[in-house]
Formats: structure tokens, sequence, C-alpha cells
């Protein structure tokens, strides 16, 4: 009998786990269904000294997108020039789109198609159809390059130049380090980069790479120019240290023998490997001036703001979707959600974050909108009050403070029940439930037993006693021996403890130091639960996994916000008050034990 129970638990389990698969495989069906991708490009004829933009478009029902796979292309140079992304909510119902924008510089002419772009979604691939470009002879200059002032360290036939566009600048504010690499000679192999320190400031690739011909002394030079923005995140004297490229160039030392020979050297000559130092570059930041305004919240560039509602009649309980717009130039990963100062009449929801980064004529530019939910409360005119931002203009050197139009609403009588939302978690209280445990009194002697002593209990128990202490040892070193064996148990056991154990060290006085240690506790956690790599994990990262694994889009978005506040302490630094980086820590500590709760119950 108990085989056969045994037997049945077998197949039962047998069932449940294929009836899983075959849930998740049409899931991930129906999901993937709903993913596109397109490719295009701007012209689909370009000459040799020209470039091309490659557009991938990627969209679906899901609010993270992944990133498209870009097939190898021999006959290009490719750089990615940023990305911009569009969320929309209808209903509750959450869907994306995501441009990835790509600048190809052709290296020789002809015909060439780029294969297909593909993207991973659900264990199934999606491609784009293949493109076809032809590339063409240059037409020739109609002026010859004019003579130009001697570079600083122009000698021989190599050499690089590192500068910047200014030397003194504000906080935040943009930075652009130019560098060069000058040559009149064939090199033997690709040359070998190494970017200079850039300790104190954020840093933003300007893709793409130019390349261009200059004299220089009388002499005409082949020059590749890279360009990288820099904006500074605090006030004081920082250096750009010295860039570094190594290249092979063609050796012409004067022939010592017979195989010497010019002849044999185009054969045989492995070149010369000449190793190019740029000079550091001292910069000045100055802090940003007296008299912020009241909302300032550390944007320096030229912003502008826009707001809009996705309907302007509703019903009451029923959602509606408000989209404020910040575009300009400037840092846009470092904006933050501005506050909606007044708003009565509404329920509001966590706010979903997307950024478009572009870097037209090497500035950072594009715009960052953030997407929350209002739900009216009750029916009648209402008026979402107008959204201001405050930021300072590097160019006028003054603070300056822009708002979007208010928006108004028609909340109609409700016709059907409430919609179903995440709301805010609060913590239950403790419930009585009864009376304390009464401790019983027995009253008589004990009475001796004629028992043998075989057959008495502690005599039993202790015969016990070692199998039971074998069967410890027996679990405690298949659990140990997993936990050395198997990293991904291993991390997912220790998580929790460790996180912990990291927030009670922090003890800096410093809010940046704070931050950084509290956002990598944080990450790090995320990262063993998910069983991924904690370096280079981004916040869209985070939010996909997370929701993959069923939290709650409350209780991600609580994280994601988390976060948010820690990248903006780190590289914004101005605002930032103790009290406030403390606070971070408490709700840290919150959110952790929250989503180690969550975790357990979906294993």
């Amino acid at each position: 009998m108990v085989k056969k129970v045994f037997k049945m638990k077998k197949v039962l389990l047998l069932l449940l786990v294929v009836t899983f698969q075959l849930s998740a495989l049409s899931f991930h069906l129906v999901w993937a269904q709903d993913i596109s991708i397109s490719a295009s490009v701007d012209r689909p004829q370009v000459s040799l000294d020209q470039q091309v933009t490659l557009r991938v478009v990627v969209s679906g029902n899901v609010s993270q997108i992944p990133q498209p796979q870009i097939p190898g292309l021999p006959d290009f140079n490719i750089y990615s020039s940023g990305q911009s992304q569009n969320i929309s909510i209808v209903n509750g119902q959450i869907s994306s789109s995501v441009t990835f924008n790509f600048v190809l510089a052709p290296k020789k002419i002809g015909k060439f198609t780029i294969p297909p772009i593909s993207v991973q979604v659900g264990g199934k691939a999606f491609s784009s159809a293949p493109i076809s470009i032809e590339v063409v002879q240059a037409a020739a200059q109609a002026q010859a390059p004019q003579q130009q002032a001697p570079a600083p360290g122009a000698t021989g036939n190599i050499f690089v130049t590192g500068t910047v566009d200014k030397q003194t600048a504000y906080v935040n504010e943009q930075i652009t380090f130019s560098f060069k690499f000058y040559r009149n000679i064939n090199l033997m192999s690709n040359p070998q980069y190494k970017q200079p320190e850039y300790t104190g400031f954020w840093i933003e690739d300007l893709p793409p790479q130019k390349t261009y011909y200059e004299v220089v002394n009388g002499q005409r030079y082949f020059v590749v120019e890279l360009k990288t923005g820099l904006f500074p995140t605090a006030a004081g004297n920082y250096t750009i240290g010295s860039a570094n490229l190594v290249c092979n160039v063609e050796d012409f030392s004067p022939p010592t023998g017979f195989f010497d020979d010019s002849f044999f050297q185009s054969f045989f000559s492995r070149g010369k490997t000449h190793t190019l130092t740029t000079n550091p570059i001292q910069i000045k930041v100055l802090p940003l001036p007296q008299g912020k305004p009241r909302n300032f919240s550390g944007m320096v560039g030229q912003y502008r703001i826009e707001a809009s509602a996705d309907k302007q009649t509703v019903e009451a309980n029923q959602p509606i979707t408000l989209k404020a717009t910040i575009s300009g130039v400037g840092n846009i990963k470092t904006i933050s959600e501005p506050a909606i100062e007044g708003l009565t009449g509404f329920r509001k929801y966590n706010t979903i974050p997307s950024m478009n980064v572009t870097k037209e004529n090497y500035v950072v530019q594009g715009s960052k909108a953030f997407t929350t939910m209002l739900v009216p409360q009750t029916a009648g005119k209402l008026t979402i009050p107008a959204v201001e931002i405050s930021f300072f203009d590097p160019a006028s050197r003054s603070y300056r403070t822009v708002s979007a139009n208010p928006v108004s609403i028609t909340a109609l009588p409700s016709t059907k029940p409430a919609a179903q939302l995440p709301s805010a978690f609060s913590p239950q209280g403790i419930k009585f439930l009864g009376r304390d445990i009464r401790y019983l009194k027995t009253s008589g002697r004990l009475l001796r037993k004629t028992t043998p002593v075989y057959e008495q209990p502690w005599f039993i128990i202790l015969q016990l006693l070692p199998l039971l202490a074998l069967l410890v040892s027996f679990i405690y070193s298949r659990q140990y021996n997993r936990l050395i064996t198997d990293i991904k148990y291993m991390r997912l056991h220790r998580a929790f403890g460790t996180a912990e154990k990291n927030l009670r060290g922090i003890k800096e006085q410093d809010p940046v130091k704070t931050a950084c240690a509290i956002s990598g506790v944080l990450a790090q956690y995320i990262a063993d639960k998910l069983n991924i790599a904690a370096p280079g994990l981004t916040s869209a990262m985070i939010e996909k996994n997370l929701l993959d694994r069923g939290t709650d889009q409350e209780t991600v978005a609580e994280t994601l916000d988390i976060i948010s506040k820690c990248d903006f302490v780190r590289y914004a630094p101005l605002q930032a008050q103790e009290q406030e980086v403390r606070g971070l820590a408490e709700r840290t500590k919150a959110i952790i034990n929250k989503l180690e709760k969550t975790m357990k119950t979906r294993k």
C-alpha cells in the first residue's frame, strides 16, 4: 500500500511538472506574439567619407525591451548613438517601444547587406528584414585643407593630442574631451587606445569617431578623433589623466645588411611599436551659486517641461495616465522626478521613468518622461496643478524655473467597480487571540516503576541518539556540500544575512560614500537572489527580473526609487543631507525584508 501511494505521488508530481512546463511554454508563446522588431537606414547609398544612421525599433506589451543583437559588420565601423524609449499605460496594461540608434562608417566601396537583426524574448528569436547599402567613392575635395597651427607635441610621422572645450565649468555642466591621433605613415595593425582617468566626472561616450585630413607644420596628416562627454560631480580642482595609444607602424630604419633591404623588409618586417601619451589637463569646477530655488534638484543645462493626460474625461475611481516630459540639453540621466505640488482629489501611484538620450553634434541631450497613474476619487471638475522644475543655466549663469500647463480632468459619476490597482503597503497590527497559557500544577508523588531498563523511555531515547546524530550529520554534510558546489543555492541562501550584515556595517558619515554603500548592498542582494552578476546591473534589468519573479509593481517601484535616489546622491550630491541618506538606509532595510518575504512565497 505504501509503495502504491508513493508511486501515485510520483505520478502526480510528474503531471504537475509537465503541466507547469506546458503552461510556461504557452505563456511565453502568447507573450512573444506581441513583440515586433524593424530596422531601417536613413539612406540606401552613401559615399566612403559619409556615415549611415541605423535605427532598430523593438516594441511589445512589456515594460522592459531587451537589447537587440547586432550581427557582425566587418565592412563598417559601428557606434551606438543613444536610444529612446516610449512607455504607455492603457487600462492598466503596459506597452513599450524602444528605438536603438547606431552610426555606421563604411570602410570600403561596394554593395553590402546588413543581415537580419534579432532580439530574444521568451526563448524565441524575432528578426528584422535585411538591409542593402551601397558605398560609392567619396567626392573630390573642393578646397585643399587649410594650414593649421602647430599641434602640441607634433613631432615626426605620428603624434597624439588631448584637449577640452573648456577648463572651467560648473558642477554637472558638460565638458568635451577630444583625443586626436595624427599620422602620415601606414599602420601595421590596429592601434590600442586607453582612455585617461576621469576621477570626479560622470562619463558619456560621444560617437561616432571622426576621420579627416589636416595640415600641421606643412605636413598633411590623417586624423582620427574621439570625443567624450564629462560631467563634474562636485566643485574643486580636478585632473584629467593622460590618454595612451599603442600603435605598430612601418619601420624605415636604414638597412644594415643584405636582408635589411626594403624589398625584404616589405615581406618580413614586423614594424616598430610606439607608445603615445597626451598631457594631463587641469579642470576647475565651480560650485553652483547661492539662491537656489526651493524645488532645485541639481539639474544643469537648458530644459523645458510638458505635461499631458491620456484622457480628459473619465469615471471616478478609474485610472488616467499623466505623462510629464522634461527635455533639453544636459545630463539627462540625472534628472529626478518632478513633484506635483497641491494635487488634490486624486490618488497617486508610483511613477515609471523612461529616457531618450541623443548626442547630436557631440552634445548630450534628449528627454526623460515620467508616467504616473492617477485615480480621481470623486466626481466633478478636477485640475492637475502645473508641474514645475528649476535648473541652472550655465549660459546665463542664473537659475531658471519653467512649468507645464495645468491639466483639467472631468470625472463622471462612477458606474463600474473601482479599478484593481496596487495599494500602498500598510502593516497590520497585532491581534489579541486569547488568554495566555496557564501552567498546570500536579499533585501527588512519583511512583517507582519496576519496568526493565531496556524498556525505559530514556534508554530507548539513548539508543536513538546515535541514529539521530548520524541523520543530522548527513543533512549538515549535504547542506554544506551543496553550499560549496552549488553557487546559485549558496548565493540564494546567504543573500539576506549578508545584506543585513553589510547594512549594519555602514558607518560612513559622508553622504556620497554612504549612498554608494547602500546602492551596492541592495544591488548585490538582488543579484544574489536572481543569480546574476552584480557589476553592470541596471535599473531596467532589476525591474524586468523582479517582475518576472512575480514581485508586485509597488515593491519594484520602491526598489528602483531607492537605487535612483542613491545614484542621484552619488552624482549630484549638492542636495544630499545626512538625514536623507540615513533614511535611505532604513528604506533599504525595509525593502530587502519585503523582497525576502515575496521571493520566499514565490520560489
